[in-house]
């Protein structure tokens, strides 16, 4: 395993409030991961990356409002480093392609193991 040596801050998007707020909590007790803030949908995730400026977000693909992929877009469009991992149960190769298309960094399905997701 990768040693970190500075903190990673992580915006975590999911309109599953069980499964956002498991991952947040989780993810947050790891050294080097610092969680900034929780979204339920792509517009709340674009609102609090211009406000926190977190250095990776994690962004569910399917969720009501605009979707996953289509947050991905405006993130980039306004933020052209900005890191972002889709983290998905969508193991669509439409979906794949079409989040990198978009700017997505990389592309998990929600099956990984929990230490290949810290990895990432």
């Amino acid at each position: 395993m990768l040693a970190i040596t500075a903190t990673i801050r992580l915006l975590v998007v999911d309109d599953h409030p069980l499964f956002r707020e498991g991952l947040a909590r989780t993810l947050g007790t790891e050294e080097g991961l610092e969680i900034v803030a929780q979204a339920e949908d792509g517009v709340t995730a674009v609102a609090q990356w211009e406000r926190l400026r977190p250095d990776v977000a994690l962004i569910d693909v399917s969720m009501p409002g605009i979707d996953g992929i289509e947050t991905v877009r405006r993130l980039r469009a306004r933020h052209p480093q900005a890191k972002v991992l889709m983290l998905t149960s969508s193991e669509d190769c439409d979906d794949v392609i079409a989040a990198l298309d978009a700017g997505a960094s990389g592309y998990i399905t929600k099956s990984v193991r929990y230490g290949d997701l810290v990895a990432a």
